[in-house]
């Protein structure tokens, strides 16, 4: 597929809303690479941040590819210890194979034992692996 014809693609779908992943597309897509989303560590003092979560390709495209992800609970609590995200997107433009997903992470006062939240890639791509675990070490 040509440079300009997969642009071409990408503005159609952007204003469809339809992703390159979706069945009618699956042949014929020339990117047949995978995408991994790995774990990440948050080491917070008393200031919080933004957890930045890894997001790899294993292929550049020609085209952009937007990645959709959402947060989940594990022993971190959204609205306590993490802002949750529920329709979160990350870009990987034309010739990229990576790029963050980010998360706010509260800022703590005291230390406390480690907790952990999730991260699920839904959309946008074939997922090899589509969970990651966010580690909050408050020190």
């Amino acid at each position: 597929m040509s440079v300009l014809l997969a642009s071409l693609l990408t503005v159609i779908l952007g204003v469809t809303g339809l992703s390159r992943t979706d069945a009618a597309w699956a042949d014929s897509d020339p990117c047949e690479g995978s995408v991994s989303i790995g774990d990440f560590v948050m080491w917070d003092g008393d200031m919080g941040g933004s957890a930045q979560v890894p997001v790899t390709a294993t292929i550049a495209c020609a085209y952009s590819r937007i990645i959709t992800y959402r947060t989940f609970d594990m022993t971190a609590k959204a609205g306590t210890d993490y802002q949750a995200v529920l329709n979160g997107r990350v870009v990987l433009n034309p010739g990229e194979t990576s790029a963050k997903a980010v998360v706010e992470v509260a800022g703590k006062s005291m230390p406390e034992p480690p907790k952990r939240f999730g991260v699920r890639l839904l959309s946008g791509a074939l997922f090899a692996d589509p969970e990651a675990v966010v580690t909050i070490i408050v020190y």
